[in-house]
């Protein structure tokens, strides 16, 4: 596992970078929205809220613009103003190339406001944006003291999102650890016998899995044929307990209920039969590499795997279970330490053909971003947290579960052209519903964003079945790309939803089970 403090993995933030260029209409933004009760605060408060924070951490964006970079939004009034807020978010413009921005909304509804905070891929991953999100909005300075409290990373690079490619080139030279010091990639010397057997194992399943990504894939294209270049949000909220209720009943993890309820989302949306194909495409899967109690930290420091989804099964819980142990695998500090190992040992053309390949076999990328403490402004705290995803343009869409005080927001990220956009967030809720009944509310639950009130000719629900075990096939590691998903057990962590860019991965910011 890469030490927090490391220079991570700076061919991954090039790769990413260099997605800029390639004209594909790529959106390499990742972000969170705070939705909070109240009247709104005046510009500056939020402004000076800002200044105060960002001294408690490391210069991750060069010189501050503070004025620049902390905006306005303002929706007009109406009926469906919530969700015309939410769908905004990721479509905002900022003039120049600033790397990150933070927006305070107006108008998405009649008794609050939105703190949006958006950064680019290549400067942070989802662990490391949730990191940094504690920072910004804990409820106090001392609470947000002591989030910040451990690493202090090397300097940034220029404000610029896009370094000038010289500048990238030199800097990540001078970031790329030694091979030998990096601590993901020690030699076993020293080590008890079962412990250098486990790593050697781990690094020849591994090895195994990064060969399979050059077999023949399928070549389909998954977006529609023509794109919108706008996007969108659908998104539901539904309590926290639910999901864990759903882990406990099919005695899996939250992120497999997540996933089974997402492959749900994916088929009953598919128009391009990607679900359906002979060589069937998998979930990728970003694996968080760092120690996720750090403070917060600059880079990607996550690969990519490809977890096989069992489609011909039709019990969405047997689904869940078998999703969950490809998931358990990366949890096993041996796995995750041979793919930081292979990771560290690529450079920008090899992370990014790795990268390729592994897209060319995965429909769709998910993250989870568990969010530990309240966080808030002015002391008030939020009462929706949601994380929104980046959508590469290989991507339909890309969703994102954030988990924070007690409730679970599923977010998709959606091209607007894409058939049935709308009502991926609600196919995903009626996959969760058949997993585990929602808890009783104590009051009226509302739809987060305004959601439509279900989708049209969902397939009837499969009968629950208990049959046995099934064998695990090894997911395929590949380069990593987007937000985190699974974490090291124990640890607490956050995702990164990220786009392109790759090489082998181990899942980030696994949620509690």
């Amino acid at each position: 596992m890469v030490a927090a403090g490391t220079a991570a993995f700076p061919a991954v933030d090039r790769v990413i970078l260099d997605m800029e260029d390639d004209g594909a209409g790529h959106y390499l933004y990742i972000g969170a929205a705070l939705e909070m009760d109240g009247p709104a605060p005046a510009l500056d408060a939020v402004r000076a809220h800002v200044r105060e924070r960002l001294a408690l951490l490391p210069p991750f964006y060069g010189e501050l613009d503070v004025p620049g970079q902390v905006r306005e939004l303002t929706v007009p009034p109406g009926p469906d103003s919530r969700r015309r807020a939410y769908d905004a978010l990721p479509n905002l413009t900022v003039p120049g190339t600033q790397p990150w921005g933070l927006w305070l909304v107006h108008g998405h509804g009649d008794d609050g406001y939105l703190l949006f905070h958006r950064v680019h891929h290549g400067v942070h991953d989802g662990v490391g944006l949730a990191l940094l999100l504690r920072v910004l909005f804990a409820l106090t300075p001392q609470a947000a003291a002591r989030a910040a409290h451990t690493e202090r990373p090397a300097p940034a690079a220029p404000s610029s999102a896009r370094p000038a490619r010289g500048a990238h080139a030199a800097q990540e030279a001078r970031a790329a650890p030694p091979p030998e010091r990096a601590p993901a990639q020690r030699q076993v010397q020293g080590q008890a016998p079962g412990q250098a057997r486990a790593r050697a194992g781990a690094q020849l399943r591994h090895a195994a899995d990064s060969a399979r990504l050059f077999l023949p894939g399928p070549r389909r294209p998954l977006p529609p044929a023509e794109r919108a270049g706008r996007r969108i949000v659908s998104a539901v909220t539904v309590p926290a307990a639910q999901l864990r209720g759903a882990a406990a009943e099919w005695g899996c993890s939250v992120l497999g209920v997540h996933l089974s309820a997402l492959s749900h989302a994916c088929r009953s949306t598919d128009v391009t039969g990607w679900t359906r194909e002979r060589r069937s495409r998998g979930i990728a899967l970003p694996v968080s590499l760092t120690d996720t109690r750090s403070g917060p930290y600059r880079g990607n420091r996550y690969s990519l795997v490809r977890l096989p989804v069992p489609w011909d099964e039709p019990d969405l819980g047997r689904r869940a279970q078998l999703l969950a142990r490809e998931v358990r695998r990366y949890q096993d500090p041996a796995v995750r330490s041979a793919l930081a190992r292979a990771l560290g040992r690529l450079g920008t053309g090899a992370t990014r053909r790795f990268s390729e390949r592994l897209y060319a076999r995965c429909g769709v990328q998910t993250t989870v971003l568990p969010l530990a403490g309240e966080v808030g402004f002015a002391g008030r705290p939020a009462r929706h947290f949601t994380g929104l995803n980046c959508l590469p343009a290989h991507f339909p869409y890309q969703p994102v579960l954030s988990l924070h005080g007690g409730r679970a927001v599923c977010a998709f990220t959606v091209d607007a052209a894409t058939p049935g956009a709308r009502d991926l967030a609600a196919y995903w809720r009626e996959a969760l519903d058949e997993l585990a009944p929602p808890p009783r509310p104590e009051r009226p639950a509302t739809p987060f964003p305004a959601a439509p009130s279900g989708p049209s000719a969902a397939p009837p629900p499969a009968p629950r079945s208990e049959p046995p075990a099934a064998p695990s096939s090894g997911p395929s590691a590949a380069p990593p790309s987007g937000p985190s998903a699974v974490a090291p057990e124990g640890a607490s962590s956050a995702p990164s939803s990220g786009p392109s860019a790759g090489a082998p991965a181990a899942p980030e910011g696994a949620p509690p089970d």
